[in-house]
């Protein structure tokens, strides 16, 4: 480990959120939060071109990727976070790398070691792979923060992506620092009685799915999230990873603020396939 690492990490290694990267960047702002909306608020309506799709679950031709279609939000969501054979699709020399020599890198688990603009441009490329086949006047891109606070809550209004109740049952809300992160990494944790069976990042499919049909959208990697001001800067990183366990940032209105350039290894996306704005 580089004498640089080791003086950055000394310095910002705080005990309830790992960093790999030096230059952590903005504290978290919890305490800003946006209400959660239905997408109908924030995005014109579908074309009429695409109503033969509406209601129907997507899958992308390119790469297979799951999108489920939320009717409350007038879009499709990822089904998953992006995966690290999904995103080597595009950019094939790729590595997500370990952490105490767990590998965070196989081709199901989530991608991390990204950025904002990676994971935009990755939205970007997708959307041209898919072109000729993509419902009209849709593209694949990031979710805005509003965006991702209603799908994961449901639509609701509950303090945690599981439910209001702390702590969660085990395995029931997510993949996070617990008794196999704790025995595996000898991690202290507050989440004593809590087992999601991963030490690490989970494969994607192997992680709890919500209401809605979506995995993941409590731990595993904090997801990248745009302005919900349609401006596409990136907003805040939402929903804990594989090392959290402090109640404060397990909750649904946490917001992790960076810099956009910061590639992390707790850190990925999920896409949305929304309307193009006009």
């Amino acid at each position: 480990m580089s004498k640089q690492l080791i003086a950055c990490l000394s310095t910002l290694l705080a005990p309830s959120l790992f960093l790999t990267g030096c230059n952590r960047g903005k504290e978290p702002e919890p305490d800003v939060e946006p209400a959660p909306v239905a997408a109908a608020e924030s995005e014109p309506a579908v074309p009429a071109e695409a109503d033969s799709v509406q209601r129907q679950n997507w899958v992308s031709p390119a790469t297979d990727m799951e999108f489920v279609w939320i009717e409350d939000m007038n879009l499709w969501v990822g089904r998953y976070e992006v995966t690290n054979a999904e995103y080597r699709l595009k950019t094939p020399d790729h590595d997500s790398g370990s952490y105490r020599e767990q590998s965070l890198n196989k081709d199901r688990q989530p991608v991390t070691r990204v950025n904002s603009e990676e994971a935009k441009a990755y939205g970007a490329w997708l959307t041209e792979q898919d072109r000729e086949t993509l419902p009209a006047g849709h593209r694949y891109r990031l979710p805005s923060e509003k965006e991702w606070l209603t799908y994961a809550l449901c639509g609701g209004e509950h303090e945690y992506p599981w439910a209001a109740d702390w702590p969660p049952a085990s395995g029931q809300a997510g993949n996070y620092r617990d008794v196999t992160a704790h025995g595996t990494l000898n991690l202290e944790t507050e989440l004593a009685n809590y087992d999601d069976g991963f030490a690490v990042a989970a494969p994607v499919d192997q992680t709890w799915a919500n209401a809605w049909g979506l995995h993941g959208v409590g731990g595993n990697v904090w997801e990248a999230c745009v302005s919900d001001n349609d401006d596409g800067t990136l907003a805040a990183w939402r929903g804990a990873s594989w090392y959290n366990h402090d109640q404060r940032l397990l909750k649904a209105s946490y917001r992790y603020v960076s810099e956009s350039g910061q590639r992390l290894d707790i850190s990925g996306f999920r896409l949305v396939l929304a309307p193009i704005s006009p």
